[in-house]
């Protein structure tokens, strides 16, 4: 909504400023920079999530149960928004795959140090998403 509103004021302010009003749309300019810094700062202060999705194998012969992992999961401040799972290579393997969420981007290295701890992971990964 803000990238919206810019473009617009934009447009008046270049139309102020082209029609010789300069002292209206300098006093635009500054109230929008104050807004816009105004909102950035509500913005900033108000909690994020960081989602991520991840990925976890395991021997067919050793999997996980799903409770576990979430309890998991849950444990280092993760909640599960998605989880799926499949076999692949013939049925040898067992993989989760899950989108996750935290507040603390610090969760991500610690539950990463966690699986790297368990003989039962193959492997693992653990991407966060771009938005």
């Amino acid at each position: 909504m803000t990238t919206a509103a810019s473009i617009w004021i934009t447009a008046a302010l270049g139309i102020l400023v082209g029609i010789g009003f300069w002292l209206p749309a300098v006093l635009g300019a500054v109230v929008t920079l104050a807004v816009l810094s105004a909102f950035l700062a509500v913005e900033r202060a108000m909690p994020s999530e960081l989602y991520a999705h991840h990925h976890v194998l395991f021997k067919r012969e050793a999997v996980m149960p799903e409770r576990k992992l979430r309890e998991l999961v849950g444990g280092y401040g993760f909640n599960i928004a998605h989880l799926a799972s499949r076999l692949i290579n013939e049925g040898k393997f067992f993989e989760y795959r899950m989108v996750i969420a935290t507040r603390d981007p610090n969760n991500l290295q610690k539950l990463a140090e966690h699986l790297l701890g368990l003989e039962e992971v193959i492997e693992f990964r653990i991407s966060p998403t771009g938005d």
